[in-house]
């Protein structure tokens, strides 16, 4: 269900329409290579793909970490200097912006696997780009969850 918050409803679009992007492209390049062998030994694209995928999971757990804990300690700094203002839509603000760059890191691990895949049809890309989204269709935010980080 949308949120009618408007930050978490924009979370929500971009998010889904992350998964389902990535997602048209893995049965896209899928069907492509349908009917062709697929190789199950590791080849150098393979594992290129496999290390870019565990690459993109690492860092969309460490980076947006980083992001977040950098914008709020700024936010404290500004709160001391001039006190008042919406210091809730700030850090929803900062949450937002944290997600949009973990869901961007998991997309683009997902694209790069499937393409490693179209260019040379292995399944370790293939488990690499679904492992990928599927991390990325669990970072769909819900009420809860913006609500636990934000207020």
């Amino acid at each position: 269900m949308m949120s009618r918050d408007p930050g978490l409803r924009v979370m929500q679009i971009v998010t889904l329409a992350m998964v389902g992007g990535t997602f048209t492209v893995f049965l896209t390049f899928l069907f492509v290579r349908l009917g062709n062998p697929v190789a199950a030994t590791p080849s150098m694209l393979a594992i290129v793909g496999l290390v870019t995928g565990v690459g993109g999971l690492i860092l969309s757990a460490v980076l947006p970490r980083l992001i977040r804990q950098q914008q709020l300690e700024r936010m404290r700094a500004t709160a001391a200097e001039s006190p008042g203002g919406d210091a809730n839509r700030q850090i929803a603000n900062t949450y937002i912006g944290s997600h949009m760059v973990k869901v961007a890191i998991l997309e683009s691990a997902a694209i790069i696997n499937l393409v490693l895949f179209l260019v040379e049809p292995n399944w370790i890309p293939v488990g690499a780009a679904l492992v990928c989204i599927a991390c990325l269709a669990c970072q769909f935010p819900t009420e809860a969850t913006f609500g636990n980080r934000t207020g």
